[in-house]
């Protein structure tokens, strides 16, 4: 039960997280990290280059481990 509530809530903050991204980054990292599709595949739903698609998945995982690592610092103080 309790690491069934640790994992719950690592889920919640991972999914704000991904919120607070802007939504082009958000669909791109989505696309390409969760779903797996190429960055071709990606530009051809959005409507953007492979080269704007790839910087964007790269732009949202650098924001996402500066919150990751915000949050981390945070959790070490309490």
């Amino acid at each position: 039960p309790e690491e069934s509530a640790r994992q719950r809530e690592s889920l919640l903050r991972g999914l704000a997280m991904l919120e607070r991204l802007d939504p082009r980054k958000r669909i791109a990292f989505v696309l390409r990290c969760v779903e797996g599709l190429s960055l071709d595949e990606i530009g051809a739903i959005v409507g953007a280059k492979a080269p704007a698609v790839g910087q964007r998945v790269k732009h949202a995982q650098r924001e996402l481990a500066a919150m990751i690592e915000r949050d981390s610092k945070r959790e070490r103080k309490s």
